[in-house]
């Protein structure tokens, strides 16, 4: 991968498009206004991680049955050593990964934005990798250095 100076100076990123994101809670934009009341908020509030307070990524249950992201887990777990909804004991070694079908259908279904703000495609969080990966407003999938933005055309 070019280093930023050097994709600066040749005004490109030799990045591949096939590297995969890894992503976060953090690193969705949602078409939805979760905290907005209504008769959907219910069932909003299952989908939230109770320790980023956004739609569960890769969520992992703990043996009191509360879901929370995997990337969330281990930022709580080596000082609290509890469930952060009702203080039940969990340890990482205790956590299991959410096979629910219907949750993870319904947690890949929100509606998440093009994380390249130049590009205005809007569909479900599950096919936001097959997106990127045709996307014409391609952002770098690099995690380092690189800000390159711009046309996949330009690459």
């Amino acid at each position: 991968h070019v280093p930023a100076s050097a994709a600066a100076d040749e005004g490109k990123c030799d990045a591949s498009s096939d590297d995969l994101h890894s992503w976060t809670s953090a690193s969705f934009e949602y078409e939805a206004d979760f905290s907005a009341p209504g008769p959907l908020k219910r069932l909003h509030d299952r989908l939230m991680c109770a320790i980023c307070g956004r739609p569960m990524v890769e969520p992992k249950r703990a043996p009191c049955g509360h879901k929370m992201c995997a990337a969330c887990w281990p930022k709580i777990l080596p000082a609290q050593k509890a469930c952060p909804t009702c203080a039940a004991q969990v340890s990482e070694e205790t956590l299991a990964t959410e096979t629910d079908s219907t949750l993870l259908a319904m947690l890949g279904d929100l509606v998440v934005l093009c994380p390249n703000y130049l590009c205005d495609w809007a569909g479900p969080r599950a096919s936001i990798d097959d997106h990127l990966r045709t996307c014409a407003l391609f952002p770098c999938p690099s995690k380092g250095a690189c800000t390159w933005q711009g046309r996949r055309a330009q690459r």
